[in-house]
């Protein structure tokens, strides 16, 4: 079925809304170059992740530093550097090439200072990694090869975000944003010392099934590490969020199945302990 759904988004929907775009858009404020791809669909159509943009323009405040991890073409990064404003920063991490010169160019449209973008994927360890090449989309690559639908793969730097925030001088994050399909689990190891060291904190997470298991990491498991590490997690679920020990999870399984993510709204302050059992 997603075969079938994706099939007609290329190739008979995309096309018709790429043929009246100029690959730019302006999207809840932001202008965009976007790549000729399906995955630019929700900016053209202006409905992309309404529920998570609106959550993040609530909740991402003046003089915030924000992590943007797979930050992709640089809209949410775009959306958090406006609204920390300039004394504020953001971290935006894209190991893919034509995405990161999209996010130069969409930091440099806004005319934002206070991005900084680093072309680089988040993992458990700093090392150089294969980045696989998704044909399903420019929002589809995975340093894991059985999370990306093939199209060859290139060398990316890897960093730990550990070793990156010590070099940083421990800066104080707020907000981090991570979409990286499937790594999420290898990124979260990858940042032990930070969370240790962080008591306050907003972690919007993809949670996608079929890319943590192509990643070799099983759902349940990131769902309890989350939990682990003190988080309470909700599920933003259509104009909903939904905590996670009160949703159907065998339901949500089976609407998500191997091609599907969700985001998740991950909360930790000194008051949470840890999160709910699963």
């Amino acid at each position: 079925m997603r075969d079938a759904h994706r099939y007609v988004v290329r190739h008979f929907v995309w096309p018709y809304y790429s043929r009246r775009s100029r690959r730019e858009v302006t999207f809840r404020g932001q202008r965009m170059a976007v790549p000729d791809d399906a995955d630019s669909l929700g900016f053209v159509m202006g409905t992309f992740e309404s529920q998570t943009c609106e959550f993040i323009e609530r909740s991402i405040e003046e003089g915030m530093t924000v992590v943007d991890a797979g930050a992709n073409i640089g809209f949410y990064s775009l959306l958090a550097a406006r609204r920390v404003g300039p004394t504020g920063k953001v971290y935006a991490f894209e190991p893919e090439a034509a995405n990161f010169a999209l996010l130069m160019k969409n930091i440099g449209l806004n005319g934002y200072k206070n991005i900084r973008a680093l072309p680089a994927a988040l993992a458990e360890s700093t090392k150089r990694v294969a980045l696989y090449l998704s044909r399903e989309g420019s929002g589809s690559h995975s340093i894991y090869h059985a999370a990306a639908v093939g199209n060859g793969s290139v060398e990316v730097e890897a960093l730990s975000f550990d070793e990156f925030w010590e070099a940083e001088g421990r800066p104080a994050i707020g907000f981090i944003k991570m979409d990286i399909e499937g790594a999420e689990a290898a990124a979260l190891e990858g940042m032990k010392n930070f969370l240790e060291a962080t008591d306050r904190l907003t972690l919007i997470t993809e949670f996608f099934p079929g890319a943590l298991r192509a990643a070799g990491t099983e759902p349940v498991s990131y769902l309890r590490r989350l939990s682990s590490l003190g988080f309470q997690v909700q599920l933003f679920m259509g104009d909903r969020l939904v905590p996670l020990d009160s949703a159907d999870m065998p339901s949500l399984y089976g609407r998500l199945g191997e091609q599907y993510g969700i985001n998740l709204l991950c909360t930790k302050t000194p008051a949470s302990g840890k999160g709910a059992s699963i």
